[in-house]
């Protein structure tokens, strides 16, 4: 669902697919966070439109795909990192999920730097790279870290009993 809440830009569009993987690793084991992730992975390259601009095998190509696979990798550690560092301070908490957002930004500028320059050809630079897949969405991925303290803190009882059964 949080794919198909979007603000377009160019050349990645604004959804809330990162809140909602880091929303599984609040509440799932880290197995499961991540696997989570890899069906949602694997329903959009099948062909169903669960991707913020469809699905299929050839989304594979697409410049913002990066950011698709960092998810279960995201989701595995943050939900790793949220068991291991348990009853810190609410900061503490907040850059544990804004190094999340900012690891998939990382990742994804990779892939679309990449994509950009050795599929498309169109000669990227870094700088552009960085403004154009990271800079614009710093604002969102900060806010989105507090939206998931909210969620951490709304699902507290269900985060312990979920922790005490893994």
């Amino acid at each position: 669902m949080g794919a198909f809440v979007k603000i377009p830009f160019y050349p990645v569009p604004f959804t809330l697919q990162t809140l909602f993987a880091a929303s599984a690793a609040v509440v799932l084991p880290p197995i499961w966070a991540a696997t989570s992730q890899m069906l949602y992975l694997s329903l959009g390259l099948a062909g169903m439109p669960v991707f913020a601009n469809g699905g299929g095998m050839a989304y594979i190509l697409q410049p913002t795909f990066g950011y698709l696979v960092s998810l279960p990798f995201m989701s595995f550690f943050l939900a790793k990192s949220l068991r291991v560092f348990a009853s810190k301070s609410d900061i503490f908490y907040w850059f544990i999920f804004a190094a999340a957002q900012c690891f998939v930004l990382l990742f994804g500028a990779a892939w679309l730097w990449a994509n950009l320059n050795w599929v498309m050809k169109k000669g990227a630079t870094p700088i552009n790279i960085l403004m154009v897949g990271i800079v614009i969405f710093l604002p969102s991925a900060l806010f989105k870290a507090l939206v998931l303290l909210w969620f951490k803190k709304r699902c507290a009882g269900f985060f312990i009993y979920i922790n005490r059964c893994h």
